[in-house]
């Protein structure tokens, strides 16, 4: 089978979406490079003890001699909470800046990832739920799904202010009754299931330990955040991503994106490095799963993929990356491994200008 039309096999049978990094950096948000550079520059050290601030320069000793900011973190060791919410909040206020610009082009109405008119597309199919896994804290995913019409759930309710509500009580307001009788009728509004392990820009921990959702919270407000004792939940890399994620509103999240994994008949990975053990943990039986087919694409295929492939771990599949002027296609499905084509079906975009035809 062809790389295009095994991809677009893949796309037909609505397939769970792995969204990683390298899909928000391609849309101007910072990645792990450039996000360590603005921890170093940013972080208000203040009011650290002196431990905290023994850890603060072998951190920026890490970061000027080229470590990655997840080993980076890890290489700390114990840290203090002070030290904890420092990175998270300057994180926060990060990615916060960085999604004000996409965040105002997708609402105008520019594709800057693909998704929009992936939404737009499946507006016209049978398919009425899209389940989204991402990595990434911000909400361009989100966004681009309300500019087509699809209603959103990321483990919390709607709302301008809203508190976790699980996917089966959402599906259930998802779907409307519209002919009551011995055999009656239901619609159900297409909805896009988004799940963030990590955590999101606009999820919060108040000071009673319960957890709000407030969309529009801006990077002015972080002095009036702490000042009210209202913290952002997000897991910043190597920093307590296994202790806190057995928490909510990670556990919760986690246990549904476990079971839209289990119910999945394909799987699309856009800019997913196959990096983070923890998360990838949750998929490891579908990646060896022959009957499942599997689609990755991305700009730089990671040392960890190849470890898998020569683990035997990664069954099924066509993989994509950048390759020079065109891009560079790996598969288990034929003979020969690698093949080059000429357009850039490595991005989102570039997949559905393949199956779907130039807009």
């Amino acid at each position: 089978m062809v790389f295009s039309k095994f991809a677009e096999d893949v796309f037909s049978k609505n397939p769970v979406f792995v969204v990683g990094s390298g899909t928000s950096s391609g849309a101007g948000i910072s990645g792990m490079w450039s996000l360590g550079n603005y921890l170093v520059g940013n972080v208000k050290t203040n009011d650290f003890e002196a431990e905290d601030l023994r850890h603060w320069e072998v951190f920026i000793e890490k970061i000027s001699e080229g470590i990655g900011l997840e080993e980076a973190l890890q290489s700390l060791g114990d840290i203090s909470e002070k030290f904890t919410d420092s990175i998270v909040q300057a994180t926060w206020n990060c990615i916060l800046m960085d999604e004000m610009t996409p965040f105002l082009k997708i609402s105008s109405g520019e594709d800057i990832t693909g998704f929009s008119r992936l939404f737009k597309r499946f507006r016209s199919t049978n398919i009425d739920s899209i389940n989204i896994i991402t990595t990434n804290y911000d909400h361009l995913i989100e966004v681009s799904a309300a500019f087509e019409n699809w209603e959103v759930w990321d483990g919390f309710g709607n709302g301008i202010l809203s508190r976790p509500m699980n996917s089966v009580l959402f599906k259930s307001k998802m779907r409307k009754l519209i002919r009551p009788g011995s055999k009656p009728i239901f619609e159900t509004t297409k909805h896009v299931k988004i799940y963030k392990p990590h955590g999101s820009l606009s999820w919060f921990k108040l000071e009673n330990n319960s957890f709000i959702k407030i969309p529009s919270i801006s990077s002015q407000q972080i002095e009036n955040l702490k000042n009210l004792g209202i913290k952002p939940v997000i897991v910043t890399p190597g920093i307590g991503k296994y202790l806190e994620t057995h928490y909510e509103p990670y556990n919760n999240v986690m246990a549904e994106m476990q079971q839209s994994i289990h119910d999945a008949k394909a799987m699309i990975f856009l800019g997913f490095g196959f990096n983070d053990i923890h998360i990838q943990a949750s998929f490891q039986s579908i990646l060896r799963n022959e009957n499942i087919p599997k689609l990755i694409a991305t700009r730089t295929l990671t040392p960890s993929f190849f470890s898998l492939i020569q683990r035997n771990e990664l069954k099924n599949f066509y993989a994509i990356e950048k390759f020079e002027d065109s891009s560079r296609v790996i598969s288990d499905l034929q003979d020969e491994q690698v093949f080059s084509t000429s357009n850039e079906a490595w991005s989102l975009h570039g997949l559905l200008n393949m199956i779907w035809g130039e807009e």
